[in-house]
Order: C-alpha cells, then sequence, then structure tokens
C-alpha cells in the first residue's frame, strides 16, 4: 500500500502538477470526488482558488477536475487517497504538499462515511472501526501532518462537515463518530485561537447525496435540497 503512496508523492514532486501564484488560494476539500465534496470544491475553484482535492475514486477526481477547467479554465491538484491508509501515507503527503505548495489557506474536512445501519448491540468490529477510521482518525492525522502548511498561511480556515442531529436509532457508530469529530472541532479551535486560525463545524443538514441514498434508499430526493444549493449558500458566507 506504502508504494502506491510513494507513486502519488513523486507525482506531486514533479513539473506535471503546476504550482500555482503564491497570491492565490489554497484550499483543500477531502471527499471532493462526489457530493457535497465536489459541490464545495466548484465553488472555491470559481472564487479563484486553487483547489485540492483529495478522494479515494479516482474518476470522481477526473470529472471535478473536468468541470473545474471548463468553468474557470484553471486545473485542481488531484489526489487519490484512501483515508484508511497508514498514518505513514498521511506524513508522506503533508511533507509533499509542503515542498509544492507552501501552505494551505482553508482545509474543509468533508469525507465521511456513515457505515451500515445496526443496532448497536449488533454493530459489528469492522464496521465500527472503519467508521472512526474515517470520520475521526484521517481527520486527526489530517490536521497533525497539515499543520505546518495550515501555520504559513498565517490566518488559515477550517471547516469541519459535521452533523448536529445525533442518537438517532440504527446509527449508533456514525452518531459516536460525529459527537468525537464535534468534540475535536471544538478542542482544536480553542488550542489555535490565538495563533489566528479561524474554525468552524458546519452541518449541511439533510442533502441529495448518494451518500444518503445508501442509507435511505426509498427516499424521494427530488425534495430535498442539493449539493449545489448548501455549498453555493455556505460559500457566500
Amino acid at each position: 500500500m506504502i508504494s502506491n503512496y510513494r507513486s502519488l508523492i513523486q507525482r506531486l514532486r514533479s513539473n506535471s502538477i503546476a504550482v500555482p501564484n503564491s497570491t492565490k488560494k489554497i484550499t483543500l476539500v477531502t471527499g471532493a470526488s462526489r457530493g457535497f465534496g465536489f459541490s464545495l470544491a466548484m465553488q472555491y475553484a470559481k472564487r479563484g482558488d486553487h483547489v485540492i482535492a483529495l478522494a479515494k475514486t479516482q474518476g470522481g477526481l477526473t470529472e471535478l477536475d473536468d468541470a473545474i477547467k471548463n468553468t474557470t479554465g484553471q486545473s485542481a491538484t488531484l489526489i487519490p487517497f484512501n483515508l484508511t491508509a497508514p498514518d505513514t501515507a498521511f506524513g508522506m503527503l503533508g511533507q509533499t504538499l509542503f515542498e509544492r505548495f507552501g501552505k494551505i489557506d482553508r482545509l474543509i474536512l468533508n469525507a465521511a462515511t456513515i457505515g451500515p445501519s445496526s443496532p448497536v448491540a449488533h454493530t459489528k468490529e469492522q464496521d465500527w472501526q472503519n467508521v472512526f477510521a474515517v470520520n475521526v482518525t484521517a481527520n486527526v492525522r489530517l490536521l497533525r501532518h497539515l499543520d505546518p502548511l495550515l501555520r504559513s498561511a498565517g490566518k488559515p480556515h477550517i471547516t469541519f462537515i459535521t452533523c448536529t442531529s445525533l442518537g438517532d436509532a440504527y446509527w449508533g457508530a456514525y452518531s459516536a463518530s460525529k459527537l468525537a469529530l464535534n468534540q475535536i472541532a471544538a478542542s482544536y479551535k480553542a488550542e489555535t485561537a490565538q495563533a489566528g486560525f479561524i474554525v468552524d463545524c458546519f452541518d449541511p443538514g439533510i442533502m441529495a447525496t448518494q451518500l444518503r441514498r445508501n442509507a435511505f434508499p426509498g427516499e424521494d430526493q427530488g425534495t430535498l435540497q442539493t449539493t449545489q444549493e448548501v455549498a453555493a449558500g455556505y460559500c457566500s458566507n
């Protein structure tokens, strides 16, 4: 697995990825290959930011890059990355992004998994571990290894995409993971306030996404707000 990330690092270090103008803001979005992350990445690209799009699905990242090029004429930096990778891979990623870009002005921790619906007493160990690996541990690792880039930005903005409606039956692992993420965000905000960091949590509410379709297959998503609408509203603030 580590060899795959070494290949990625070599590509990031190569001249095939252009380094944006130093005055251009750098925005990194996780889970950017579809859904809300895709829409957020598009919004910040339209604002003129250079977008670093991180996600597990290469095809979705390519579609995002095509959409950004068609809309803005600019390219994004695409990073196929599995958030359940070993911490070593996160370290390699952070070091290489620092060498390549030197800063991150905005970090949007959007990637998440909901896991299978199950009573708490019947939750499988692997399902529990996977939900926490993606929703909690990966975000802590990203903060740890991207810290030098955030500090180089001066006053970076870190957004945790979270959920405030928690405790529903059969979603114990997801609810617990998001509650943990909310507490991590609160601690991180207090720890970085004097350094000028802007840290917030954003609950986008119920949207028409594949993640929700998987969880509620019988729901009419035509009645729900779209990710584009929510992303445009968030980015206008």
